[in-house]
């Protein structure tokens, strides 16, 4: 009988740590979409930078 509730808690725990990975990632999406001019403006910069070097 200790396996069953044993079994029971690691699937509760996990699902707190999947419902706490979710809302991790869930939190810094809502800040991106608040500040998207900034992540926006700093992305496509940084990949052409790379490019030219490339180059």
């Amino acid at each position: 009988p200790r396996e069953p509730p044993q079994k029971k808690a690691g699937r509760t725990q996990r699902r707190d740590e999947a419902a706490q990975g979710k809302g991790a990632l869930r939190r810094p999406i809502i800040p991106q979409e608040s500040g998207p001019p900034d992540g926006r403006r700093q992305a496509p910069p940084f990949r052409r930078q790379k490019a030219a070097l490339s180059d």
